[in-house]
């Protein structure tokens, strides 16, 4: 959720704080762990443990001892695992304060989620406080670092994540925090403050006799708070509210009726309620403010707002159940922004409004996809790309913008680059003349050269797979169990390409734009190796397996008499599908209706003697 970005100013009362205490690990309704994620401490939950030194300002029985291990990624941390059983309400403007006991300077970050009214909201502070216990408290009236600038006062959060020393990376060393004692200090001074609502009508348009505001304070009794002319187009009233946060609107009468302003959940001063029904102004009250002046129908005053018009085709993509969202950047977050296709057409549009000047990274998301953002479209190498996570930028926005591109693509009129349609390869090596120990592979680029995917034993010395590959060319290379092949330029130059910086010699073959099988090479050579006249040939010419594209059913016809037959299949890897033993009729049928789409192998062993025929179902 979006929320008003300090249209006010706040200040602080002088008074006594009272604490509340969220987790201190002492008891069940005050404990819970934290789970680690990011890196080498992915899933790794720490319990509460003994305090280490239970001196000073914290001499409590227990503790969380948590390590940022060698090997976790800069921005890892925890989160309680379960949730804390008490919320941290922050309605009353206070501080959310932790203790911790470092054996060198690091950041603390504390990040609260899980608000039903606001965006996850975080600050950080250095403690340079080494080896005894400190507590470090963090203001919620302070615009979070992380985000939208949002603040958290006002608001309340079931969820609390930690980080040390975020977005820095660990050295040789693990970087080992113990902390207690999360808590909330809550305000005894004054709860109520002096709120005044100024709003500008002077881009209004349609005729009004009066100007009135409307909110939970008053429900949503517009006549009970009209506002004063204050002779520039201006209107404005005071109303002494209780400190927390409030949703409002401005509405006009006619004299007869009144109509409220209409507000985008897009925008940053909105609250929007759950069912998408109600979008409302939001605003933290924590002591005599004036909000506003805010152009109606707007979040900012007459003349700074901008709108941002987003077009984007996704006719080359498959839409995800969840949605198209603007998203990325410091500004629209992950899943915020949900985009829309009234007319169908494949255009998923949006607009907002944001302030003169604005500017920010941004991406799109084809569904919701956190932690990995494998969702997220990838433009990495393409002009428009900026920044480590390849984002797309805006502005700064100087008026009106409109945005025409395509999902994946870099256009700037809403064109979509050509989709290459993947085809079949078959990739074959006789191994003949080679010993093989365990199996052999094929690599490139398809694998990102780990010489993993196995080939499939043909029974005639030749191994085969077939992959999918985008037509162009294809480099790649024959693994003898875990050994690639040796190729030079220059004894192999005839089906070989050499990096320019001579490491690295491959096999290249020019993929055309239909299926295709490559010739069958000899390990370590170009040249075409068809296997000798074999068993497997004698026995294909009185074995006859159709049809080779399958829909259903595949018939293995006899031609001659044989004692015993058996008949098994394999998918690429390798892996024992089904067996049909001691076939003996002349056609036998083989049921492929249930298996999924893609290349298996049927191989017949009769009377000794051993075939595999290649099939692919539809």
């Amino acid at each position: 959720m979006k929320q008003l970005l300090l249209m006010c100013l706040f200040f602080a009362s002088v008074g006594v704080f009272a604490q509340v205490t969220i987790l201190d690990f002492e008891t069940p309704a005050t404990s819970t762990s934290f789970q680690a994620f990011g890196g080498t401490v992915e899933g790794v939950v720490y319990d509460p443990i003994p305090n280490p030194d239970a001196t000073g300002i914290n001499t409590s029985a227990n503790v969380i001892g948590f390590n940022k291990a060698v090997g976790s990624v800069s921005w890892s941390g925890g989160f309680a695992n379960p949730a804390p059983v008490t919320p941290i309400d922050l309605s009353t403007g206070p501080q959310v304060c932790i203790k911790v006991h470092m054996d060198e300077p690091r950041t603390v970050t504390v990040k609260l989620e899980d608000s039903a009214t606001n965006a996850n909201w975080e600050q950080t502070v250095l403690n340079e406080t080494l080896n005894q216990w400190v507590e470090m408290c963090f203001d919620s009236n302070l615009p979070s670092t992380n985000g939208d600038g949002t603040i958290a006062a006002g608001h309340i959060y079931e969820q609390v994540v930690v980080f040390f020393n975020l977005a820095v990376d660990v050295g040789d060393t693990d970087e080992i925090t113990y902390f207690d004692d999360i808590i909330v200090k809550n305000s005894d001074g004054p709860t109520t403050s002096e709120v005044t609502f100024t709003v500008n009508m002077n881009d209004y348009t349609e005729p009004f006799t009066g100007v009135f505001v409307g909110g939970g304070f008053n429900d949503w009794d517009f006549p009970a708070n009209p506002l004063t002319d204050n002779g520039d187009g201006t209107y404005s009233t005071t109303i002494t509210l209780n400190n927390g946060g409030h949703e409002f609107l401005f509405a006009t009468s006619n004299g007869l009726s009144f109509f409220a302003e209409t507000l985008s959940p897009t925008d940053v001063c909105t609250f929007t309620t759950d069912d998408g029904e109600f979008t409302n102004r939001y605003a933290v009250v924590t002591g005599d403010v004036e909000i506003g002046p805010t152009c109606y129908n707007s979040c900012y005053n007459c003349g700074e707002g901008r709108n941002i018009s987003i077009s984007l085709n996704m006719n080359n993509e498959t839409v995800s159940e969840d949605g198209v969202f603007l998203a990325g950047g410091d500004s629209f977050g992950h899943g915020d922004y949900l985009m829309t296709d009234d007319d169908e057409d494949g255009i998923y549009t949006i607009t907002i409004e944001r302030e003169l000047g604005f500017e920010s990274d941004y991406t799109f998301i084809n569904g919701i996809c956190l932690p990995n953002w494998e969702c997220k479209e990838d433009i990495e190498g393409q002009d428009c790309a900026v920044g480590e996570f390849n984002d797309r930028h805006m502005g700064p926005i100087l008026g009106d913008l409109s945005i025409n591109t395509c999902f994946g693509f870099c256009s700037t009129d809403g064109s979509c680059g050509q989709v290459v349609e993947q085809v079949n390869v078959t990739f074959q090596v006789n191994m003949e003349n080679a010993t093989i120990s365990d199996a052999i592979y094929v690599g490139g680029a398809f694998d990102g050269w780990s010489g993993t995917t196995p080939l499939q034993d043909q029974g005639n010395g030749v191994w085969s797979t077939t992959l999918m590959a985008d037509p162009g060319q294809l480099e790649y290379k024959f693994v003898n169990s875990g050994v690639w092949e040796e190729l030079n330029a220059t004894d192999h130059a005839e089906c070989t390409v050499t990096t320019p910086d001579g490491a690295f010699t491959n096999r290249t073959f020019e993929v055309p734009e239909s299926d295709i099988v490559i010739d069958v090479f000899c390990f370590e050579s170009c040249e075409i190796c068809e296997p000798d006249i074999s068993v497997e040939n004698v026995l294909s010419q009185s074995i006859k397996i159709t049809p080779t594209m399958v829909t259903n059913m595949v018939d293995v016809n006899l031609l001659k008499t044989f004692n015993k037959v058996s008949i098994s299949i394999y998918n690429l890897s390798g892996k024992l599908l089904a067996t049909y033993p001691f076939v003996k009729q002349n056609t036998h049928k083989i049921d492929m209706s249930n298996f999924d789409s893609g290349m298996y192998f049927i191989n017949i062993q009769a009377d000794g003697e051993t075939m595999s025929q290649k099939v692919v179902k539809r």
